[in-house]
């Protein structure tokens, strides 16, 4: 039997929708990017948490420019209190990709997070 969770989704800088992911010691706001293909981890982040990146991986924003992350192996997040081990995730500069007035994020949740988890989103 699963245990249904629910988790709120927010609005990043009244546009984006986010949600609280735990990390490590500390939480912070995520974007829910159902377009993305693997999801990512801030490189600020990544350095406060000790996750060092390694390798290179080269992906494509909907407007066809290029983006080029880190890989890092064997991360675990917290979304709603259920822990989620990815075997590969995304090391990038996020803030790099939004304006610092938005706000600080320190994610990018893909549905490749909820592969193996029954998703509803509301």
């Amino acid at each position: 039997m699963r245990t249904v969770v629910e988790v709120p989704i927010v609005r990043f800088a009244s546009l984006l929708p986010a949600v609280e992911v735990g990390l490590g010691d500390s939480t912070g706001t995520w974007l829910l990017d159902t377009g993305a293909g693997l999801t990512c981890l801030d490189a600020t982040t990544a350095s406060r948490q000790g996750i060092e990146g390694w390798g290179r991986l080269v992906g494509h924003r909907m407007n066809g420019e290029r983006v080029e992350l880190a890989r890092a192996e064997d991360v675990c997040i917290e979304l709603g209190g259920v822990s989620m081990r990815h075997e590969t995730i995304g090391i990038a500069d996020l803030g790099a990709l939004i304006p610092a007035e938005l706000g600080e994020v320190h994610g990018a949740l893909s549905l490749a997070t909820f592969a193996a988890r029954p998703l509803t989103l509301d």
